[in-house]
């Protein structure tokens, strides 16, 4: 079943990843760190593919900034 890619989809999306993602803590991350790098990397993807005002990829580009 396709669902819409909306925030409330995104949300339940975040919840299942702590089910069914459990990474491993190692030396350069604790395993909840990585849970919620996930969680965050799914929101601002949202973000930046919502059909509704996505952010300007001046806004989530890292490389777009011009730092002197």
């Amino acid at each position: 079943m396709k669902e819409e890619w909306n925030e409330a989809n995104v949300e339940a999306a975040m919840r299942a990843l702590d089910v069914d993602f459990q990474p491993l803590t190692d030396m350069q991350a604790s395993s909840a760190y990585c849970s919620k790098v996930a969680r965050n990397v799914l929101w601002c993807f949202f973000f930046e593919t919502r059909e509704d005002s996505p952010l300007a990829l001046h806004d989530v580009n890292a490389f777009a900034f011009d730092v002197q």
